[in-house]
């Protein structure tokens, strides 16, 4: 990672967030961006994805280094404060 795109990134979120827009595109939130999720979808949306998950990858096999769903469940979403990293 570049030494200042972390920095970078967080600024122009926070303000894209602020300004209720969202952080992903047409193929998704990325590895790199994950921790930003559940300030973009709310507790419902973040149970339905675990939930469709669940349902096509029961053991977990589809590559679980990578999981999205590392979130406790009772975060919120649409604060534009980042989350601790």
């Amino acid at each position: 990672m570049y030494e200042a795109e972390a920095a970078i990134n967080e600024t122009v979120y926070r303000h894209v967030l602020a300004l209720d827009g969202t952080i992903a595109a047409e193929h998704g939130i990325g590895s790199l961006k994950k921790h930003w999720l559940p300030q973009v979808r709310s507790a419902e949306e973040m149970a339905l994805m675990r939930a469709v998950k669940q349902h096509l990858d029961p053991q977990n096999l589809f590559n679980p280094a990578k999981s999205l769903f590392n979130f406790p469940t009772n975060q919120t979403n649409k604060n534009p404060a980042a989350p601790a990293h």
